[in-house]
């Protein structure tokens, strides 16, 4: 018998569905909770950082692990910190699904920055501080390379041009470190008496870091570009913006494109009146020697156009470029008070707008974009939704459209290009390569209480597989099944150990009887369906039997007559599975014995069919009688005519399979003299 299974599961208890599109609001019940960064893991899931405020012990650093489906695996607390000018942590995932995050405890003007990395399952492996008592040390961005290295940027003025100055100044600080936080390198960039910083760190093709931030140029604040090499040099050190007037260039977001050039966002505000007007957007594209391509600055036509600043930039599949951004503007969809908004620009790989939209319309902040497979994780935070309004992390995962199933405005026809005249200067710099770091280990388990899904899109799975249930000893398995086109990954399991990957057709020998349960298991990118059917093995019916044969005669076996001693294999076809007969056949002088076999066939095929005893010399029989018995002492056959032998039947109905009891009497004639005798014995039926 076969069985076909056609399923088409949609959220049932045989998935585990990962929504690559969702929004989710997280929520722990009582304050405030904050998520400024995230970052997908390769379990399918992601993780985020933020602050946490917790009632009667102020707030701490915060790192939260969500599944695939986006659900929350856990959650811990790293330290006390304030929320204020510590916006820019940085969280990562490496391979092993290890979770690295760096971010700062203490308060405004008096933090030291921390380095650590939790286990999968939220346990801390290690952490570093790095600072000295009574300063301000800050750690921004992170990005690991594949040889082990961990580099970080930030702010410093324990160490460089400002380390004896006001709190207030700090110098560029960047840093590498091996897997086990062991200090490789670190480097200070700054001029004293001014707030140089690095907010973001990403690596190019070539595994050197680049870094934007904020850099002051003749007095005012200028974006810049930094490229150092892997051991520490700088490579490149270009500041963008304008002194003239002055204005306010901040740089929030970088990363590298396929082909080599380099991408910075942030806020500027050189298209309006000087640095206190309210800034706008920019994309600004350089090539390998710090050249612009372009440098776009891109501004809200519609409603009053209030502050937003590129947070972050990737480049998407198809080569454009995806700019992640808190906007107060686009004030025709504000909803409440707070005008706060998140956002992603989109730009054709020239810099001209290709797409806008926003996915609220008020009351979330902070907006930052990271890539994911197969889309986009956006982490921010917002005080729109639920209650009480607390601030609570918005994780928006989306799909290679920036689709994430809800809560979106198309704003694209309300946002324009406009180029302004940028400064592009060279930056000079003192450097410093002191630092001190110290062991850390705070952490605790925290959990939140509440997760308020506003939309998740479940990928639509199905699969079909054919499996038999019942097959017979070296019998072949054949089976089949696959999944819809979004696939990744197929694995069998057949029961006995044995695993095959990515086939749609199996075939397989079992070497044993019995019963044995099959899998089959068809993943996504963070679902999975799984097929189960026992299939049962049947054994052959087997029977082995002595044979003894007279000399000069010839014996039924192994399909053809046998005159030679041996061993020979018959099968017999049966109604399920095949009889198989193994004769061990031998030969003796039989000196003209009467002799009665032990098994026999009736199965019709003219050979082997009757059970009767075989005369090998010429006898003249005076009397014979010949009775056949069944296991329960019935009998079943009878005859006193030689050369009448039992058929295997009884009452015209075939009997079983089984052993049955003979009893023969005979007197006979042997060479003028008579001989009379009583034997008894069993005789297997086969068929």
């Amino acid at each position: 018998m076969r069985v076909l299974f056609i399923l088409v599961i949609f959220l049932t208890p045989f998935l585990s569905i990962a929504q690559p599109p969702f929004q989710k609001v997280f929520d722990n019940g009582q304050a405030s909770s904050q998520a400024l960064a995230a970052a997908p893991t390769p379990d399918g899931g992601s993780a985020f950082l933020g602050i946490m405020e917790i009632v009667g012990s102020g707030s701490e650093v915060m790192v939260t692990k969500l599944s695939c489906a986006g659900d929350v695996e856990w959650v811990k607390i790293l330290g006390s910190s304030s929320t204020v000018d510590n916006v820019f942590p940085e969280i990562r995932s490496d391979q092993n699904g290890r979770i690295w995050f760096a971010s700062n405890v203490g308060v405004y003007q008096n933090y030291d920055g921390i380095l650590g990395v939790l286990s999968p399952d939220g346990d801390l492996l290690k952490a570093v501080r790095i600072g000295t008592p009574g300063r301000n040390d800050q750690l921004f961005g992170m990005a690991l390379d594949t040889m082990g290295h961990i580099y970080v940027t930030g702010a410093t003025n324990s160490w460089g041009s400002d380390k004896f100055g006001s709190t207030s100044y700090t110098d560029v600080f960047v840093a590498c470190l091996d897997t086990n936080l062991n200090m490789i390198w670190a480097r200070t960039l700054g001029n004293p008496q001014n707030i140089d910083t690095g907010f973001s760190l990403e690596l190019d093709q070539q595994s050197r870091p680049v870094i934007t931030g904020r850099y002051i140029v003749n007095g005012t604040f200028f974006g810049f570009c930094l490229r150092m090499t892997s051991d520490g040099n700088v490579n490149l050190f270009k500041g963008f913006g304008e002194s003239v007037v002055p204005h306010r260039t901040y740089g929030y977001g970088i990363n590298t494109t396929a082909d080599g050039h380099i991408l910075l966002t942030g806020s500027t505000t050189l298209n309006k009146v000087n640095h206190q007007s309210t800034g706008d957007v920019y994309l600004i594209k350089m090539d390998e020697n710090g050249l612009p391509v372009f440098s776009n600055i891109y501004i809200p036509t519609v409603g009053s156009d209030n502050s937003e600043s590129g947070s972050s930039v990737v480049e998407t599949a198809d080569g454009r470029y995806a700019i992640g951004v808190p906007t107060m503007s686009f004030t025709a969809f504000t909803q409440g008070f707070v005008p706060n908004k998140n956002a992603v620009f989109v730009t054709e790989p020239d810099g001209q707008v290709s797409e806008a939209k926003l996915y609220n319309t008020g009351g979330s902040h902070y907006t930052k974009i990271q890539e994911r497979p197969g889309g986009f994780l956006f982490s921010n935070f917002s005080t729109n939704y639920g209650s009480p309004s607390f601030f609570k992390p918005l994780i928006i995962a989306t799909d290679e459209a920036l689709e994430s199933g809800c809560n979106e405005i198309d704003v694209t026809s309300q946002l324009q290009l406009v180029n302004e005249g940028w400064e592009f200067t060279d930056i000079t710099y003192n450097t410093d390569t002191s630092y001190v770091i110290q062991p850390y280990s705070i952490a605790s388990d925290y959990a939140y209480q509440l997760v308020q899904v506003l939309c998740e899109t479940p990928e639509d799975v199905s699969g079909v597989w054919d499996v038999p249930d019942t097959l017979c000893l070296e019998e072949p398995l054949l089976a089949t099944g696959e999944g819809n086109d979004a696939v990744i990954k197929q694995t069998w399991e057949m029961g006995d150990g044995t695993i095959f990957t990515d086939v749609l057709e199996i075939t397989h020998m079992y070497t044993e009887a019995g019963t044995y349960d099959v899998s089959m298991r068809l993943e996504w990118n963070c679902a999975s369906l799984d097929f189960n059917q026992q299939v049962v093995i049947l054994p052959h019916g087997l029977t082995e039997i002595d044979t003894v044969v007279c000399l000069g005669k010839s014996y039924f076996a192994g399909g053809a007559e046998q005159t030679v001693e041996g061993t020979y294999r018959d099968t017999l076809p049966g109604e399920r599975c095949d009889s198989i007969i193994v004769t061990n056949l031998t030969f003796k002088d039989c000196n003209c014995e009467v002799e009665f076999p032990n098994v026999f066939t009736p199965n019709g095929d003219q050979t082997n069919d009757l059970f009767e005893p075989s005369i090998v010399c010429e006898l003249e029989i005076q009397e014979y009688s010949l009775d056949v018995y069944n296991r329960y002492g019935k009998l079943v056959f009878e005859s006193q005519e030689y050369g009448e032998g039992w058929d295997g039947r009884y009452k015209d109905n075939d009997q079983a399979m089984d052993v049955y009891a003979w009893v023969c009497t005979m007197r006979y004639l042997l060479d003028g003299e008579e001989v009379s005798w009583t034997r008894r014995g069993d005789i297997s039926l086969v068929r």
